[in-house]
């Protein structure tokens, strides 16, 4: 059980959404980053999966752009963890499409084939966190 003294609220009051991306490609985190808070967007990111779980402990984001193949391991694991919040939109992203229907039997909300259009990504986000 996580220690509730140390967690960031479930939801973000602001109404402006909170994402996380776990990704060991700088570049495409930075890239993504980048263009999520030039939208308005809270963006942050974590370069492997120990990192994000980490983040995940005590950290609830509205949404979570999880890569699959990461230099510590696969994404999808880290989707078998009890580490993300049920109130986290989990968006896997990925250039191999056969991880597409396990990340789904996970409990992923999306799938995107990487390279993937960045508005694309952000139209996925706004429809994942529209009230």
């Amino acid at each position: 059980m996580k220690d509730q003294d140390n967690l960031v609220a479930d939801g973000n009051e602001s109404g402006i959404p909170d994402i996380l991306v776990i990704d060991d490609e700088k570049d495409v985190c930075f890239l993504l980053c980048s263009y999520l808070r030039n939208n308005g967007m809270k963006a942050e990111y974590r370069l492997s999966l120990r990192e994000g779980r980490r983040y995940m402990e005590v950290n609830t984001p509205d949404v979570l752009l999880l890569d699959v193949n990461l230099k510590d391991g696969s994404g999808l694991s880290l989707m078998k963890e009890d580490v993300i919040s049920d109130s986290t939109e989990v968006i896997v992203m990925s250039a191999q499409s056969q991880n597409k229907d396990e990340a789904m039997r996970l409990g992923a909300a999306e799938f995107m084939d990487k390279p993937f259009n960045m508005k694309n990504v952000m139209n996925t986000i706004e429809r994942l966190t529209a009230d």
